[in-house]
């Protein structure tokens, strides 16, 4: 067995990786103008979302963040105004603001903190706002939470940005571990201030980033939040990548068909919100120019050794020959036996639109590809996988 780099270290980026900062330096510029957006994350010209509580009095002016600051992950946590039950809420919250689109939507996690500290489904009591064992990518960092953990998903149908004031009204999906579906839904509304001299350095973060507090009403019940900017993307995953002997992995980079654009696999990604850190591992796997499903899924559980570590995202991708039924590609999931779903994915830009019934998605199992996960804001992989040329 022959692989790229015996050592590989899989905190290492692609050459393309250029590390932008969380925030705007100027955050003034562009921060005093009010933006209201409907439930599709359309801009609309609209009057603004009511304010959902009495005016607060008037405090000493601040430089509100510029609206181009919000965009990206960040972790929320939630703390309830009026319990003392010992938990801790908390998840990674998305921002898109894509002119002329804004849009909000996040998954929640609770841990118990009467429960027992285990190795095995809980994840570690966390003292601030970077969370031991993120992915980090660069200096991007994304932090990922149990499965076991997950409770609740939201997604806005209004928001509103004036002043460094945010302000979103939601409709939440609450999850059934028993079931493992979405059994109920109610709503609610978050409300913080962002502004340019709320900026932290988190302990074990690998930067400087900026913070966001404020208050929300969820289901009835008012929460104390707080928001820490993680990343300018909206998810990270590690990807491992094999080959069959005379393979070829894509290029640092390539150049379209009219000669006009020159794309590199992680920037492809990148520029629609998916992070991802590459690591080319083995690349003389032995060739097979019919590859079956069944094949395919024992070269997985044979071939795939890297881990993002703890929850996070990681996803298996093999640049193999063809396929012996009529498709391009297939995907595994981590289910039990695991499940196989080729398909053909015509269309790059297709608009997602999350559905709450699919579920938490935190790891797509495997491909035999030449291309990586297209996944949506709320998680749910689809895989447009093609067979390389050989």
């Amino acid at each position: 067995m022959v692989r790229r780099d015996d050592h590989a270290d899989i905190n290492t980026t692609d050459e393309d990786t250029v590390d932008e900062p969380l925030f705007e330096e100027e955050a003034s510029c562009g921060g005093d103008e009010d933006f209201v957006y409907d439930e599709d994350g359309s801009f609309a010209l609209a009057q603004p979302i009511q304010s959902v509580q009495p005016v607060r009095s008037i405090q000493p002016r601040r430089r509100p963040c510029n609206s181009a600051t919000l965009n990206g992950s960040w972790l929320l946590t939630l703390s309830p105004s009026r319990s003392d039950l010992p938990a801790q809420i908390r998840g990674p919250m998305r921002i898109e603001v894509q002119s002329p689109r804004m849009r909000i939507s996040g998954d929640i996690y609770v841990r118990s903190l009467r429960e027992p500290i285990s190795s095995v489904g809980t994840s570690p009591v966390v003292a601030g706002p970077f969370v031991p064992g993120s992915l980090v990518i660069g200096e991007n960092w994304y932090p990922a939470f149990p499965q076991s953990e997950y409770r609740w998903y939201f997604r806005s149908t209004g928001v509103s940005y004036s002043q460094g004031k945010l302000l979103f009204k939601f409709d939440r999906h609450v999850w059934s571990n028993t079931s493992q579906s979405f059994v109920s839904q109610d709503n609610g509304w978050m409300e913080f201030d962002c502004h340019s001299s709320s900026l932290i350095r988190p302990i074990g973060a690998p930067r400087t980033t900026i913070e966001m507090t404020g208050r929300a009403m969820i289901g009835g019940t008012p929460y104390n939040v707080a928001a820490v900017k993680t990343s300018l993307h909206y998810r990270g995953c590690l990807v491992e990548v094999d080959a069959l002997t005379n393979r070829q992995w894509p290029a640092a980079s390539a150049t379209s068909c009219d000669g006009g654009q020159t794309f590199t696999f992680t920037g492809v990604y990148r520029a629609a919100g998916m992070d991802f850190r590459v690591v080319v591992n083995e690349i003389n796997v032995p060739d097979d120019p019919l590859l079956t499903t069944p094949e395919l899924h024992t070269l997985l559980t044979t071939h795939r050794s890297l881990s993002a570590g703890g929850d996070n995202w990681h996803l298996w991708l093999l640049v193999g020959s063809r396929m012996a039924e009529d498709v391009f590609g297939t995907m595994f999931d981590t289910g039990n036996p695991p499940r196989g779903n080729g398909r053909i994915l015509r269309s790059h830009a297709t608009e997602h639109q999350p559905d709450p019934r699919a579920g938490p998605r935190q790891e797509a199992g495997g491909g035999a590809a030449s291309l990586p996960a297209d996944i949506d804001p709320q998680g749910r992989t689809r895989l447009q996988l093609v067979p390389s040329e050989g």
